[in-house]
């Protein structure tokens, strides 16, 4: 794969990770604390998987 590839793919999860803990952020602030710690999960997955397919590919 090539570098590009990889950079327009780490921006396109760096892009939705801010959106996503933002929205937690908000949550956490609106006193809803167990939605944000799922959103936070979530946000964990969505890093998580990728980087394990990026990374770990046979």
């Amino acid at each position: 794969m090539s570098v590009i590839t990889w950079a327009a793919i780490i921006l396109l999860i760096v892009y939705a990770l801010i959106h996503t803990v933002s929205y937690a952020v908000w949550n956490w602030k609106n006193n809803n604390k167990a939605g944000s710690v799922f959103i936070i999960l979530v946000c964990l997955a969505m890093v998580a998987l990728p980087a394990y397919i990026l990374f770990f590919r046979t």
